[in-house]
Order: C-alpha cells, then structure tokens, then sequence
C-alpha cells in the first residue's frame, strides 16, 4: 500500500490530533477531523501510537479504490471515498463548498469495489477500437454493462458510469465537470440504477453507444487513448436525452474542461 504525499501528510496530522487528545490510539474521527494546516499551540507529545482497527480498514478500502483505478497510490479521493462510506460523513479537510455540495447530490452514486467487477471484455463488440480505451474509460464501460437497465448497453448507462466511477478519482473530473455545469441538475435522481440484469452475459452494445464511441474514438484523435471525458464529449455530440434536457453541449463540455473550472 504506498500513499501519495498528500495522504501522508493527512495521516501525520491525524496521529498528531490524537496524541494531542491523549487517546490510545489514532481513531476514524481523527481523520475526518484533522486540518492539513494543523497548528497546535502546545507541543505535541512524543509516544508511538497505533492506528485502529477501523482506522486500518478505511486504509484498506482506500487501497482497493486505488486498485480499481489501476493508481499505484492512494490518493486523497481515495480516502475521502472510505471515510465516507465508513462514517457516512465528509472530511474537515474536505468540506469546501464545492466538495460538500457535491458529496450531497452525488452520495448515492457512490461506487465501492464489491461493485465493480473486473475489466470486461468488450473485444467482440469494440474489435481493435478496445485498444485506444484507458483504463479509467474502460473502467466505466464494464461499469456501465453492471448497472444497466436493459438488455443491451445505451448511452444512459454509460453516463450513469461515468458519474459513479468519478467518485473514485480525484478533483476534476466528469461528476464535477457536469455539476458546475449545472449545478440544479437532477441527473444522480434521475439515473439511480437498477442493475437486475445479468452481469455474467458478455457485453452488447447498442447503436446509441456504437455512435457515442466513434465520437469519443474521433474527439481523442490519432495520439492519445479514450478518456472518460472524451466519452462524456460523445454523449453530447450524440444528443443524449438527459445531456440535451439540460442543454449541455459538446462545446460547453470542452469550453470548460480547457477552464479547469
């Protein structure tokens, strides 16, 4: 398990905070309440202090999300995503505005590991295109035949992946990109899945998808390989029906992507 410098540093504070409080050991509330700008104004005491067993599962779990992503560290998302589905809450080191809003419109589409099998294997439908995926867009795609709602694979279930695995990763991605978009958006009530097909049967996709690939296929051009956000920019060039209730264009996606937003 090798942590990002930042979750070091969030770790650190944490055993501070607890060696500040006197407790026996470093617990779950000390990772949601720490402040990377922890500054104490008397000196912390110096004794080795363990992690708790709760603590070391949320490092586990965070471990498991990086091992989705194919992430050789665990990054802050990572932790942010364990810490939540342990306590149900949000960080103190996580909670500006943005950050909270969106853990309250987005909680539910949350994605854990248990959810998410394997790559699966969508060669017989993507043929030599399969090559050009990334990780994170192949990721969602096998996502996406998990959670769909019929038979085959639609652009629905596509953006519906898109939103959950997004969870998974860090700042700026395509949940917060669609978000800032429209922040009102009723997108995560709308796609809540149903996920009763059988997960098993190898993959179809549906001409909706087919079209949305080759806009993702042409959107990455010749250099780089398809990502998650080239797959968003295709379901909004092919008029995806919740995408289009919205208004959100192709242009509008790229426009602010190139922003940082």
């Amino acid at each position: 398990m090798k942590f990002h410098l930042d979750v070091r540093a969030l770790l650190k504070k944490a055993i501070q905070l607890a060696l500040l409080r006197g407790a026996e050991g470093v617990g779950v509330e000390h990772l949601m309440e720490c402040a990377p700008d922890l500054k104490p104004a008397q000196a912390i005491p110096e004794r080795d202090i363990p992690f708790t067993p709760e603590v070391l599962a949320v490092l586990q779990e965070s471990a498991q999300l990086a091992d989705l992503e194919r992430s050789e560290l665990v990054r802050t998302g990572h932790l942010k995503q364990a810490l939540h589905k342990a306590t149900g809450g949000v960080p103190n080191w996580a909670t500006s505005s943005t950050t909270k809003e969106l853990r309250d419109n987005f909680v539910e589409l949350i994605v854990s590991p248990g959810q998410v099998p394997p790559a699966l294997d969508f060669s017989a439908s993507l043929g030599p295109g399969l090559e050009r995926f990334a990780s994170e867009s192949s990721a969602a795609l096998s996502l996406a035949w998990l959670l769909r709602d019929k038979h085959e694979l639609t652009g629905r279930d596509l953006l519906r992946a898109l939103i959950a695995i997004s969870n998974q990763l860090e700042e700026r991605n395509v949940h917060m990109l669609l978000y800032s978009l429209r922040p009102g958006n009723r997108l995560v009530e709308t796609l809540n899945n149903l996920g009763s097909h059988d997960r098993t049967t190898p993959p179809v996709l549906s001409s909706e998808c087919y079209r949305v690939i080759d806009c993702a296929l042409r959107e990455a051009g010749p250099e780089r390989q398809v990502s998650n956000l080239d797959l968003l920019v295709g379901l909004a060039e092919c008029g995806q029906e919740l995408l289009a209730a919205e208004g959100i264009s192709a242009e509008e996606i790229r426009q602010r992507w190139a922003e940082g937003f």
